[in-house]
């Protein structure tokens, strides 16, 4: 056997015990945080070496996922989504509006004290608005509520039925008392029979060239002097009334 042990044999088996401990010590030793990138191996780790819910929103890149890494029947719908859902037209509801004011004009010539009065807007959207003027000719108050725009093209229906001004549209040069939603409301001098917010239907609806409108129904009443049964939400003193109930109206 001694002859056998030659020094070449000698380093060789010295060599393998080596490295075989150095393995076993190396992988028995590794300092914590010392392996990198470079250490693993491409596609070494797997979906079973990945523990449940470590990965965070935080770690994955903007903008990577699609559809299909999505399962959307696992996603609650979006507010507001339900009556989006339903929807077949685009409108929004208007709060209701009552407007007291005073008289802003004053001639013996109507048209004068009318033009002259000052606008009380009642509503808006787009193009088209719904305002009151409230004036006095002589003795007599006046309540009148009127559409309004500043475009050619506007359609305006009221009564409920298809009563369309300008031939058929309206613009903004057709004549104010060619475009009035409801029944003038006139009062004399202490009168006690003004006390009506509606001489007619009041039904409208104005709908401007870019397809936004309005819809809904309107009152007016005018007052002078008191009343045997008092003033009530006119107040003291000469005053109109605007009420309007309506929606805005939008092309869908």
């Amino acid at each position: 056997m001694r002859r056998h042990l030659t020094f070449a044999n000698i380093v060789s088996m010295l060599a393998l015990f080596i490295a075989l401990g150095g393995v076993s010590w190396a992988a028995a030793t590794l300092p914590k945080n010392s392996v990198g990138s470079k250490q693993i191996k491409k596609n070494a780790v797997t979906n079973a070496k990945i523990k449940r819910n470590a990965i965070t929103g935080s770690k994955v890149k903007s903008n990577t996922l699609g559809g299909s890494d999505i399962n959307e029947s696992s996603l609650a719908q979006v507010p507001n989504a339900a009556s989006a859902d339903s929807a077949s037209s685009v409108t929004s509801d208007i709060p209701p509006v009552l407007k007291r004011v005073s008289s802003s004009a004053s001639d013996a010539d109507f048209d004068t004290a009318r033009i002259a009065a000052t606008p009380v807007v009642l509503a808006g959207n787009g193009h088209v608005q719904i305002y009151g003027k409230c004036f006095l000719v002589g003795t007599s108050l006046y309540a009148i509520v009127f559409a309004g725009t500043d475009s050619d093209g506007t359609l305006l229906g009221t009564g409920g039925g298809p009563m369309y001004y300008g031939s058929p549209w309206m613009s903004s040069s057709t004549v104010e008392m060619s475009r009035f939603v409801n029944t003038p409301m006139t009062a004399g001098a202490n009168s006690t029979s003004p006390m009506i917010l509606s001489g007619g239907t009041g039904l409208f609806t104005l709908i401007g060239p870019d397809g936004t409108g309005l819809t809904g129904q309107v009152a007016n009443a005018a007052k002078r002097g008191v009343p045997p049964t008092g003033n009530g939400p006119f107040g003291d003193g000469d005053a109109c009334l605007f009420q309007l109930d309506g929606k805005k109206l939008g092309v869908s």
